[in-house]
Order: C-alpha cells, then sequence, then structure tokens
C-alpha cells in the first residue's frame, strides 16, 4: 500500500492499520515509519478508526506485586529489569501507590511546606535544585496532595478562595 494511499482517510486506512497493529502488533513507531508520517498522527489515526491502544509496561505494574517485590528486593533498578520497565516506571508507580518511604533528606519538610503553601511543583523543585519527578515522589511520600497542574493558587491563599 502505498503513502498517499495511508494518508487519505478512509476504509483502506483503517484497514491497514487494524492489520498492522492489531493483528500484527507492530509498533506505532513502526507504523510511523511505514506511513511516513509522525507517531503522534498514527496515535489520531488509531483513535479515528476507533482501535484501542494496546496497554504499555506500565500498567502491568499493580499495586500488590509491586509491593510485594517492593517488601522482598528494596530495589527500584532490580525491580525494572524484573518487570521490564525503566527504574523511573518503577519509581513512579511505588511512589503513586504510596510505597515509598518518607524522605529523609532536610529538605523534604521545606518542598512540601512550599507546596502546600501554594507555590507551583517547578518553582519548588527549581529553588531546591531538584527534578520535578523526584519533588513528587517525595510529597507522595510524605502523602501531600498534588493537584493536577492548570490553574495555580497564588502562593498564601487557601484552596477554597479565602484568605
Amino acid at each position: 500500500m502505498s503513502n498517499t494511499t495511508l494518508i487519505r482517510p478512509g476504509p483502506a486506512r483503517d484497514a491497514w492499520l487494524r492489520r498492522r497493529y492489531v493483528d500484527e502488533q507492530a509498533e506505532v513507531g513502526d507504523l510511523a515509519v511505514e506511513a511516513g508520517v509522525g507517531r503522534m498522527t498514527i496515535y489520531r489515526w488509531l483513535d479515528r478508526a476507533r482501535i484501542a491502544l494496546r496497554p504499555h509496561a506500565g500498567a502491568s505494574l499493580s499495586r500488590d506485586w509491586l509491593a510485594e517485590q517492593y517488601a522482598i528486593i528494596r530495589s527500584v533498578n532490580r525491580i525494572a529489569r524484573l518487570a521490564g520497565v525503566s527504574p523511573s516506571t518503577v519509581r513512579d508507580s511505588l511512589s503513586r501507590y504510596g510505597l515509598l518511604p518518607p524522605p529523609t533528606d532536610e529538605r523534604a519538610p521545606v518542598a512540601a511546606a512550599r507546596y502546600l503553601a501554594g507555590h507551583p511543583l517547578t518553582a519548588v523543585a527549581e529553588e531546591l535544585q531538584m527534578s520535578r519527578r523526584v519533588l513528587t515522589c517525595w510529597l507522595r511520600a510524605m502523602q501531600v496532595p498534588i493537584h493536577p497542574p492548570g490553574r495555580r493558587r497564588r502562593p498564601g491563599t487557601r484552596p477554597d478562595g479565602a484568605q
């Protein structure tokens, strides 16, 4: 099938996507190269063709399995190798499930106080010279609720708008 046929919306493109992505389990990156488009275009085409995405490796790290492995192994890198994912995926999952112990670094209480005072995550991370990912893991380990990105509160204001 030629690239021009693939780029044109319609039944031929949808059939190609189903055959390659669903039946042959081709990777999105491979499909993008074949079609001469970017990966995001392939994701858009899959969505328009109503083809469900396959779950990625991170989805297989259940809370129970991860808790058991962390209790036994205590090494993020070894768990990552065992699960076939990156260490950051394991660390993020441990953090998201609340399985990491609270940080012992002296900056941790400062980080929590600044974040709870309404300072953006990025600003707190920069101030303490750490990555946003590490800061997020710390805050989760300290059971500080992480609000989604978007509208930010001004420092010193409460979530309900009162001063």
